[in-house]
């Protein structure tokens, strides 16, 4: 795959910068320093695509070759980077905590200003203390890294709401219906707690009645018919506060068990598209005469023939994005 990054079989050996580039990366502006023939210099960089085409010009203008360092930050870095690495430049990244231990020793003290943060990334840089910047986009796994940060988030949300079902709604509206919780059967417990989230809402009916209204919401169980006949006697005997089914408190349980179920939903929704993403990867295949990279493969496939390909966590994501980073990256000569 053709990217817009170096690598070690189209470009021969980088040599020695002529003119060192440090940004300290921000929201709105960022910060620059600039070494070049001995002197330094200092400019504000709006975050706007005139200011950046500005400074592309400006950094084409200044003795070759250029190596342009930065701290990540969020993603604030990534318009600027992606430009410059577009560009031509030779973008490295430099560690938040090499840049703080540094910080510390050269001046004695944890005090931190823009200025002082330029300066640190870049004699950093100039000691070689540097990883190599690879942009998502020029790569070709934007959209993989996406899809797993997207599925993180999700399922982190789904989590707290989970959590404030279990400890703050449960134990006020139906506290003895906790005990049917399983977290592979979550979708089925939320279902039925949504269509009968208060213990009065099952007892104003006979039994008979509500097993065959409630016999879809339970989903797929075996004896569905004791398991909602119990449920029912559970109820007759909760402890839960009376509170009404129409009251504006049950509206905001339902609320709650509504995020839930679009949570799950948007979850499912994004393996389908990380299936889809990843149905035809072939990023995992071992290199020619790489009997190392083989040996890791195949233990990958014997596993995965023991299981569905189905996603069902982000993991898979991140190794298919840690393999394509190593592909990515100058590959060290091969094992003998």
């Amino acid at each position: 795959m053709t990217t817009g990054h170096r690598t070690l079989s189209t470009v021969p050996p980088l040599a020695p910068p002529a003119t060192w580039v440090a940004i300290d990366i921000a929201k709105d502006a960022h910060l620059v320093l600039i070494e070049s023939g001995g002197k330094r210099q200092q400019r504000r960089l709006p975050n706007a695509l005139e200011s950046m085409q500005q400074f592309i010009a400006h950094l084409q203008a200044l003795p070759q070759p250029v190596r342009i360092a930065f701290e990540p930050t969020g993603m604030y870095h990534r318009p600027l980077a992606y430009r410059l690495v577009t560009a031509g430049f030779d973008v490295c990244m430099v560690s938040s905590v090499t840049c703080a231990r540094y910080r510390e020793a050269r001046y004695a003290s944890r005090d931190k200003n823009d200025p002082k943060d330029a300066r640190v990334i870049l004699e950093v840089m100039q000691q070689g203390m540097t990883m190599r910047y690879v942009d998502p986009l020029l790569a070709g796994w934007h959209d993989v890294q996406e899809v797993a940060k997207t599925y993180w988030q999700v399922t982190l949300a789904r989590t707290r709401v989970q959590h404030s079902l279990l400890t703050h709604f449960l134990p006020i509206y139906w506290p003895e219906f906790a005990r049917y919780w399983r977290t592979s059967r979550s979708a089925q417990f939320i279902t039925m707690l949504h269509a009968y989230p208060t213990p009065a809402s099952i007892t104003a009916v006979r039994c008979d009645e509500f097993v065959e209204a409630a016999w879809d919401a339970a989903g797929r169980k075996v004896g569905k018919r004791a398991w909602l006949t119990g449920v029912y006697e559970l109820a007759e005997h909760s402890v839960a506060l009376p509170i009404a089914l129409e009251s504006s408190a049950i509206a905001t349980f339902r609320m709650r068990l509504q995020s839930f179920l679009d949570l799950s939903a948007q979850r499912t929704a994004l393996e389908a598209q990380a299936d889809a993403l990843l149905g035809n990867e072939q990023r995992l295949s071992p290199a020619p005469n790489d009997s190392w990279n083989r040996s890791r493969v195949c233990a990958h496939d014997s596993r995965r023939s023991r299981r569905p390909p189905t996603l069902r966590t982000s993991s898979a994501v991140s190794k298919v994005l840690r393999a394509r980073s190593r592909e990515e990256s100058i590959r060290p000569a091969a094992r003998p």
